[in-house]
C-alpha cells in the first residue's frame, strides 16, 4: 500500500528531478553560445571599462536587496539586477559580464539561505536570461561606438529580454513543479517584471551617461541610491509589523466569531500558513489529557484538508511533554536529537515552529507550521515571537467559552468514530471484529469461572436471489430486518454481529448447556419464517444456523 506520505515524497522527488535537469538545460545553452560565439568579444563603449570586482558587488547589492511589492493580494519581488547588467553590456566583455553575475548572484542567494537546488536554478536561469540580454544587445547595437539614443534603445531592449526571461523561467520551473502552467498569472507577472525593468533601466543609464562622461562624479549616485535603501527597510518593516497586527486580528475573530469549530479551526490554519509562508500547518488537540488518542487537523500545500482527525499519540507525546515542563515555543532546525527527529519524521517536517495551546489547569494541544517557503528556508526567532502571540491569543480564545464546548464536540466525534469502527455500518450490529474481541474475552472469563459460552453461526438462504431478482437496496432492507429481529431473540447480555454479507453470528454467555444454545437457534429460525416486507413485496427467508 502507497501511503499519502510516501506518493508526496515521491512527487517531490520527481520535482526536484526537474529542476536540476531544467537548470543543468540552461547552464549548457549559456556555456554552448559563450563558447561559440561570446568567448572573443571585447567592450563596447568607452575606453573606460567596469573592473570584474564592481559588476560582481553591483550583481550581489541588487539580489540581496529585493523590493516586495504587493498588488491585488499577491506579493511580488524584483530585484536591481537590470542596473548591473546594461553597465556591463555598456562597459565590460561577455565574459566579464557572466562571470561576475555568477559570483555576485550565488554569493547573494547563499547568503539568503536558499536550498542548493534553487541556488543552482536561480544561477543557471539568471545566467541564460543574461545570455539573451547579451545576444539583443549585439543585434540592436550593430556598428554602435558611441553611447547615444540608439544604444539606449538596444540595452532597453536587452534589458525587456532579460526581465521577460526570467518570468518565463521561473513560471516554466512551477509548472514542471505543479504539472500545469499558470497561463492565468503571466500577463500580471509579465506586466510588474515590465514596469520594474523600465525603472532600473532609466537608472541605469542615467549612471552610465555619468560614468561615461565624468567617471569622478559616479559616486554622487550613491547618495540617491543609500536614501532608496534605507525608505524601503523602513516601508517593509512598517509593513510587516501592519501585517503581523492584522493578521492577530483577524485569526483572534475567527476563533470567536466561527461557530463551527472544525470550520474555525481549518480557517485559522490557512491563514497561518499563508501568513508564515509554511508549506504545512497542524493544530492537534487533546480531549481528556489522560494519554487517549490526540484529534489532529492538518492543511498542507497540495491542498489536502484533514479535520479531527483521531491519531495515536506515538511521537507526539515529545511535544506535549515539553509543554508540560512551562515551554511556550519551540523552533526545530537542523540536526536534531531523537524525540524532536522522530516527530519531525512522522509529519514529513524539514524544518518547524511549534507552540503550545494551554488551559486553565493543562495543555490542551499544540499548533505546528512546517516546512518554510519561498527564498529564506527556514524559520526566525522574529517569526517564533509572532508564532507564540498567535498561540496565546487561540488558547484564550478557546477558554473563554470555546473551550469546553469544544472539547466535548471532540470527545462525541471520538465515540462516534469508535462506534464506527466496530459496528457494522448497515445493521448497527458487531462487526467482525468486536464480535472475535467479545469471543476471545468470554472465552477467557469462561475458563476463570467455569462457566459455559456458545457461538451461533447464522446463514441465510437464497439471498443472492433477492439481490438478483429485487436489487441491492431491497438486499439492504432484508439485511436491517433480519438485523432486528436477530436481536429481538436475544438477551440483554448477549451479542449480535454481522460477519459480512448474508452471514450473521450470536455469542451466548454463561449458559446451562448446549439445550439453551439450540432453543435460541430455534427461536432465530422460527422468527425469521415470518415473512419481510420488501421493496413492496412479502419476502419470505430461511435461515441455517
Amino acid at each position: 500500500m502507497v501511503t499519502a506520505a510516501t506518493t508526496g515524497t515521491r512527487r517531490r522527488v520527481g520535482s526536484a528531478a526537474r529542476i536540476w535537469l531544467l537548470a543543468g538545460s540552461l547552464a549548457a545553452f549559456v556555456f554552448l553560445v559563450y563558447v561559440g560565439t561570446l568567448r572573443d568579444s571585447g567592450t563596447r563603449f568607452g575606453p573606460t571599462q567596469l573592473p570584474w570586482w564592481v559588476v560582481a558587488a553591483l550583481f550581489f547589492a541588487a539580489e540581496l536587496c529585493l523590493v516586495h511589492v504587493h498588488f491585488r493580494r499577491e506579493a511580488h519581488s524584483f530585484s536591481m539586477s537590470e542596473l548591473p547588467l546594461l553597465l556591463a553590456l555598456l562597459f565590460a566583455s561577455p565574459g566579464v559580464l557572466l562571470a561576475a553575475q555568477l559570483l555576485g548572484t550565488t554569493i547573494a542567494l547563499v547568503k539568503r539561505r536558499q536550498s542548493p537546488m534553487k541556488v543552482a536554478f536561480n544561477v543557471a536561469q539568471f545566467s541564460f536570461s543574461a545570455t539573451l540580454a547579451i545576444l539583443t544587445f549585439r543585434l540592436f547595437a550593430v556598428g554602435l561606438s558611441d553611447l547615444g539614443p540608439r544604444a539606449w534603445l538596444a540595452g532597453a531592449a536587452a534589458a525587456l529580454v532579460y526581465a521577460t526571461s526570467n518570468v518565463l523561467c521561473v513560471l516554466v520551473a512551477i509548472a514542471l513543479c505543479e504539472g500545469r502552467f499558470q497561463f492565468g498569472r503571466l500577463h500580471l507577472v509579465l506586466s510588474m517584471s515590465f514596469i520594474g525593468a523600465v525603472t532600473n533601466v532609466s537608472l541605469a543609464l542615467a549612471a552610465a551617461t555619468v560614468f561615461r562622461y565624468e567617471p569622478a562624479a559616479t559616486w554622487l549616485l550613491v547618495v540617491p541610491a543609500a536614501g532608496m535603501y534605507v525608505a524601503y527597510r523602513a516601508y517593509n518593516s512598517e509593513r510587516e509589523k501592519h501585517e503581523s497586527l492584522e493578521f492577530l486580528y483577524h485569526s483572534t475573530r475567527i476563533l470567536n466569531e466561527t461557530p463551527e469549530f472544525d470550520q474555525a479551526v481549518l480557517t485559522l490554519l490557512t491563514q497561518a500558513r499563508t501568513m508564515f509562508r509554511a508549506e504545512t500547518a497542524i493544530i492537534a488537540l487533546v480531549p481528556d489529557g489522560e494519554g487517549g488518542p490526540v484529534l489532529r487537523s492538518t492543511v498542507s500545500a497540495d491542498g489536502e484538508v484533514t479535520l479531527m482527525q483521531p491519531a495515536d499519540v506515538g511521537s507526539m507525546s515529545w511535544v506535549l511533554d515539553r509543554f508540560a515542563t512551562g515551554e511556550p515555543t519551540m523552533l526545530l532546525k537542523g540536526p536534531v536529537d531523537t524525540g524532536p527527529a522522530e516527530f519531525m519524521g512522522d509529519n514529513g517536517l524539514r524544518n518547524a515552529m511549534v507552540a503550545a495551546l494551554r488551559g486553565e489547569t493543562r495543555v490542551v494541544g499544540f499548533i505546528v507550521l512546517g516546512n518554510r517557503l519561498g527564498d529564506v528556508t527556514s524559520f526566525d526567532h522574529e517569526d517564533v515571537r509572532l508564532f507564540e502571540t498567535l498561540a496565546n491569543h487561540a488558547s484564550i480564545a478557546l477558554e473563554n467559552g470555546r473551550l469546553g464546548q469544544s472539547l466535548a464536540q471532540l470527545q462525541e466525534l471520538e465515540r462516534k468514530l469508535k462506534h464506527q469502527a466496530f459496528h457494522d455500518p448497515l445493521t448497527g450490529l458487531a462487526n467482525r471484529l468486536l464480535f472475535s474481541e467479545r469471543v476471545t474475552d468470554a472465552v477467557e472469563r469462561s475458563g476463570r469461572h467455569h462457566q459455559i459460552c456458545s457461538v451461533l453461526f447464522i446463514d441465510l438462504d437464497d439471498f443472492k436471489t433477492v439481490n438478483d431478482t429485487l436489487g441491492h437496496a431491497a438486499g439492504d432492507q432484508l439485511l436491517v430486518a433480519v438485523a432486528q429481529r436477530l436481536l429481538g431473540c436475544l438477551r440483554p447480555g448477549d451479542t449480535g454481529a454481522r460477519l459480512g454479507g448474508d452471514e450473521f453470528a450470536v455469542l451466548l454467555e454463561n449458559v446451562a448447556g448446549p439445550e439453551d444454545a439450540a432453543r435460541v437457534a430455534a427461536r432465530v429460525t422460527h422468527s425469521l419464517r415470518l415473512p419481510v416486507q420488501v421493496a413492496g413485496q412479502a419476502v419470505h427467508v430461511r435461515a441455517s444456523v
